[in-house]
């Protein structure tokens, strides 16, 4: 289902930017390729979208929160990690080397566009992805600034279609990161040991 949405408010909405230090969280095999992306659902896009998008946050402690942590502790009093799937994750610093053009729903974007509020922070993205499609197909923006549903920071849906306006530093193995400790603490998870 497409959503038309008033092309007044998204260029109204259009808000131009350079990041210089976000941070997207990947799964270690997926290393040598930092900013790839496959088809798969997500926040904003769907598999079955025809485009692909990835998620930048402005730091460590959302990265994680958002790729890792989710919503599988929810009503849980032990919040455990084992450190095996610690292992399994890295980090990669991302800034931008051309302006980004996007979408700005950290506000009240979604009201003023006449969409649900669930397309920007509802816990089913299925409202979400509609919405992604209908901005990706209706304004020339590389993605969509919003905040996180988990964390209240605002995120970055890049777009394909911008991701080369991006630069990503090295990527680093998430149990090499000082930013792991306190990323894992303002989650309130732990890590077993091995």
């Amino acid at each position: 289902m497409r959503v038309p949405l008033d092309d007044q408010v998204l260029a109204k909405l259009t808000v131009r930017t350079m990041i210089s230090s976000h941070v997207r969280v990947i799964r270690r095999q997926h290393s040598p390729t930092p900013l790839g992306a496959g088809q798969a659902d997500s926040r904003f896009v769907s598999a079955k979208a025809g485009f692909t998008s990835i998620y930048l946050a402005p730091s460590l402690e959302t990265a994680f929160a958002e790729t890792v942590i989710r919503d599988r502790f929810q009503s849980r009093r032990v919040r455990l990690l084992t450190e095996e799937e610690i292992k399994n994750w890295s980090a990669v610093e991302v800034r931008s080397m051309i302006q980004l053009q996007l979408t700005d729903l950290t506000g009240s974007g979604a009201l003023q566009m006449g969409v649900s509020s669930d397309a920007v922070s509802g816990r089913n993205q299925r409202a979400g992805r509609t919405l992604g499609a209908a901005i990706h197909a209706q304004s020339p923006v590389d993605g969509i600034l919003y905040p996180s549903r988990l964390t209240r920071e605002p995120c970055i849906c890049v777009f394909e279609r911008g991701v080369h306006k991006l630069s990503a530093g090295r990527v680093v193995p998430l149990v090499q990161l000082a930013g792991l400790i306190p990323a894992l603490e303002a989650c309130n998870v732990a890590v077993l040991r091995s």
